[in-house]
């Protein structure tokens, strides 16, 4: 079965209102909503998926090739800290860059609009020249400095193609309206 990044971030963004996730629940709960949903889907793929194992938070791995040693599919990254610098040099750069996998995912919450901007410049700086996964997926959600409607950026990164997919500063109900991808030239 080939699995797409895209199709991975554009469902999870999707189906993000079911998740019914507010300010008032706690990080504990919004990493278990987030993980369980990856954890069902990835399951129900046929893959194994298996929590915070070699420094990742979830990773699907598909052993049909190889017994011994698996591939890691999809490689996720809950970062509930909202600290911009926590969430470029530990999320991103540390972990989201090195992964292995075949798709990379992170999410994060930035504090405010100035950190929201500023992860979005560095993801555009960095992550195409140096990430070692096909494809990278990161979810910037502004919904934890209050500004309502809150919105979010989706960027979508991969090795075959020089573009950026990227919805950016939308809400849930803008993005739910789409029919086509944006594309923006990553030059």
């Amino acid at each position: 079965m080939t699995i797409d990044g895209y199709d991975l971030q554009d469902g999870f963004t999707r189906n993000y209102h079911s998740f019914q996730l507010t300010g008032e629940h706690t990080n504990t709960t919004w990493t278990h909503r987030i993980l369980g949903y990856f954890d069902r889907l990835g399951r129900m793929l046929g893959y194994e998926v298996q929590f915070e194992k070699e420094r990742y938070d979830l990773t699907w791995w598909d052993y049909s090739i190889n017994q011994e040693k698996g591939k890691i599919i999809l490689h996720v990254e809950h970062e509930n800290s909202t600290n911009k610098n926590k969430i470029i040099e530990e999320t991103l750069e540390y972990k989201i860059l090195d992964s292995e996998a075949k798709i990379a995912l992170a999410i994060c919450y930035p504090n405010n609009s100035q950190d929201f901007d500023e992860i979005k410049l560095w993801i555009k700086k960095n992550v195409k020249k140096r990430m070692k996964a096909e494809e990278v997926a990161i979810i910037v959600d502004g919904c934890c400095y209050g500004e309502e409607p809150y919105h979010f950026a989706v960027h979508m990164i991969t090795k075959k193609k020089s573009e950026l997919y990227l919805y950016d500063k939308i809400t849930v109900n803008e993005y739910h309206c789409l029919e086509y991808k944006t594309e923006e030239n990553y030059a």
